[in-house]
């Protein structure tokens, strides 16, 4: 937008729904939407023309010829390598302990392709994190201690977030403290506890 292009979006849910309480999701998409970006919702097929680029949702053609398309598909963590090399796996990834460690106590990990406590790790301050460890662990010096919650910043000038995903397993209850268009918070609880909160 910035660049002056008219940009749409097109996707199969709401941004970040994967991540996201619905509410929180929605909030995004109607902060872009407000800032000038198209959205829709469905299955996409692109046809290349000399030129330019058309594109359908669900058999539906879209309004204009497109000159740039970006795809994202989202990330998988290609744990290939390390089945191969009899580490465990989970859905996520790469299984890590709290020290990083792997099932193998030889090999460490971090970035993207980690999963510690049934979540996937791929955020900067998870990195940040992570990568001290392993150079105190390999230094041979005290550990930093683990955060009780890591941060998440959704850096997007239109729709900027901070939030503190739960952790754990159980039931979690979102309760919407405040939701405008200029403002959202909303806070999560398990059996009761305080377990995170997203702000907008």
């Amino acid at each position: 937008l910035r660049a002056g292009k008219n940009v749409t979006v097109a996707a199969a849910a709401a941004p970040l729904h994967q991540v996201l309480p619905a509410v929180a999701s929605a909030w995004v998409q109607q902060r872009l939407e407000a800032a000038g970006i198209v959205f829709g919702c469905g299955q996409v097929t692109l046809a290349s023309e000399i030129g330019y680029v058309k594109a359908s949702m669900d058999g539906v053609p879209l309004p204009a010829p497109f000159d740039m398309v970006l795809s994202a598909i989202g990330l998988r963590s290609n744990t290939t390598l390390a089945q191969a090399g009899g580490l465990a796996t989970g859905a996520h990834g790469l299984l890590v302990d709290a020290d990083f460690v792997t099932s193998d106590p030889h090999v460490l990990a971090l970035g993207d392709v980690i999963e510690q406590h049934g979540r996937p790790w791929r955020f900067v301050a998870a990195h940040n994190h992570a990568a001290k460890v392993i150079a105190g662990r390999l230094a041979g010096g005290a550990l930093p201690a683990a955060p009780a919650r890591m941060p998440i910043s959704l850096k997007c000038p239109d729709a900027p977030l901070m939030m503190v995903l739960p952790n754990g397993t159980g039931t979690v209850h979102w309760e919407q403290v405040v939701a405008s268009n200029d403002e959202l918070e909303l806070r999560a609880t398990r059996f009761g506890e305080a377990c995170g909160y997203v702000l907008g």
